[in-house]
């Protein structure tokens, strides 16, 4: 099914390339709005490829946020992002110290970016906040969540039900490779059904493809 979508890629990629254009207004990224992700970003973290750090952003002169939103004004305008935002440093981190440490499963990558890149994300998703509503009993990928979140939420759940004689039977799914099979042009028209700004989504067309 995959494969055969993939040979209409380009031609649903241009369709929604078409639906996108001239959307983007210039005042939607602003000096404060830069600023605020600035201030935002995490200190104290490594530095990608550019060998540039969060520090280096946040006490910089002040003009660097003017010469960021012109950068940032042109990557919107032109639904075009620098190659160099792509690349990444890739650091294999053992997931169980006391298992096999020679099989490959035992490892996760996680992938150093380039500040400006993060930075430029930073800026995308606060254009999409409004957007970008979930479940609440969603724990993943959201600020202030996480897996202790969810397993307190499954306790109490469980409790709740035990202490009133009911049985609880839960099921675990592992779709840790959904993500290597996603059907992108279906993707990217949800994203614009669901409100994301279109020159978001446009942005994110031209740099799948």
């Amino acid at each position: 099914m995959y494969e055969q979508v993939g040979t209409n890629k380009h031609s649903n990629s241009t369709h929604i390339k078409n639906i996108l254009m001239n959307d983007f207004n210039q005042t939607t990224i602003n000096f404060e709005l830069i600023d605020e992700c600035i201030c935002s970003l995490k200190l104290g973290k490594a530095s990608g490829p550019d060998d540039i750090m969060a520090e280096h952003l946040l006490y910089a002169h002040p003009s660097l946020v003017y010469h960021l939103c012109i950068l940032f004004r042109s990557i919107a305008t032109h639904s075009f992002v620098p190659k160099e935002f792509g690349h990444g440093i890739i650091f294999p981190l053992v997931k169980d110290k006391m298992g096999n440490l020679c099989k490959t499963d035992n490892y996760r990558g996680i992938t150093l970016t380039p500040m400006i890149s993060k930075l430029l994300e930073c800026v995308m998703l606060n254009q999409c906040a409004d957007s970008l509503n979930t479940d609440k009993l969603q724990f993943g990928f959201k600020n202030s969540l996480g897996c202790s979140h969810a397993l307190f939420t499954l306790k109490m759940a469980v409790d709740y039900f035990n202490s009133r004689g009911s049985t609880v039977y839960a099921a675990a799914l592992d779709i840790s490779k959904a993500f290597d099979t996603v059907h992108h042009s279906l993707l990217f028209q949800t994203l614009i059904n669901a409100g994301i700004p279109k020159w978001v989504v446009l942005i994110l067309v031209n740099w799948y493809n």
